[in-house]
């Protein structure tokens, strides 16, 4: 657990900037993603 906190603090690209926003609870758009489900 604490190797992942460590990583997620010093590597900006282990997660994507929408992630690391919503993370850490920053206000962000919501990503729209045009796709179709599988049933």
């Amino acid at each position: 657990m604490q190797a992942a906190l460590k990583t997620f603090a010093v590597d900006e690209n282990s997660v994507s900037a929408y992630l690391y926003h919503r993370l850490l609870g920053h206000e962000v758009d919501d990503l729209v993603m045009k796709v179709t489900l599988p049933k």
